[in-house]
């Protein structure tokens, strides 16, 4: 049950998120080849390399058959691969990103934050480093 006296704020944080993060979506979407669940599984092994898609699955709280299929795209379109670089022939490898998978990615990061800097052009430095410093205290116990 929210507090009386933060709903009003808590519901304005909670639109804004939203907001946000569909914005974010179209955004990437009409930018990027990667669909959002690629991109997401994709900047999660860039993040983690060497997790396995059962690693994965698990972390999403996703179907491993799901998981699978989404990986198996990827690699074949040379995105990742296991650990050694070699395309995943089998289950239960550790994958990573290729240099391919590295650089469609560092490409759409870029692209949003080209946005993010626009959105705050005309903010102080300060106000763009409080807000950083908000969203990173936000997010920094993701399972809750």
């Amino acid at each position: 049950m929210l507090r009386p006296d933060r709903s009003d704020a808590v519901g304005r944080v909670h639109t804004a998120l939203i907001t946000i993060a569909r914005r974010g979506s179209v955004r990437r979407q009409a930018r990027s080849s990667l669909s959002r669940v690629e991109e997401s599984l994709l900047a999660h092994l860039a993040a983690h390399p060497g997790q396995r898609a059962i690693d994965i699955a698990d972390r999403f709280q996703l179907n491993r058959s799901t998981v699978s299929r989404q990986l198996a795209g990827l690699v074949e379109r040379g995105l990742i691969a296991d650990a050694d670089g070699e395309a995943v022939s089998r289950r239960g490898q550790p994958l990573s990103v290729t240099a391919r998978g590295a650089e469609i990615l560092a490409e759409s990061d870029d692209s949003m934050l080209s946005v993010v800097d626009a959105r705050t052009h005309g903010w102080s430095d300060a106000d763009v480093e409080q807000f950083a410093d908000l969203l990173e205290r936000f997010n920094t116990d993701p399972d809750q």
